[in-house]
């Protein structure tokens, strides 16, 4: 269904290793960037309620952006 896409975004929004955490820069990510990558995403998505969706998480996260 939403397969492509959600690959799409784990793909594009990988930091680079070296790259001091930046997102969106034109370098590639390594497979082993992508791995390092959609392992903490995972573990990250563990934690949070299965009820809560897309909406609800960006919200929370830009928030804390904001917070910090």
């Amino acid at each position: 269904m939403f397969d492509d896409e959600i690959v799409e975004a784990l793909e594009s929004s990988a930091p680079v290793k070296g790259d001091h955490g930046r997102i969106g820069d034109d370098r590639t990510a390594t497979a082993a960037d992508m791995n390092l990558w959609r392992r903490s995403l995972l573990r990250f998505l563990n934690e949070i309620d299965e009820d809560a969706n897309v909406g609800d998480l960006r919200r929370v996260l830009e928030d804390y952006h904001a917070q910090a």
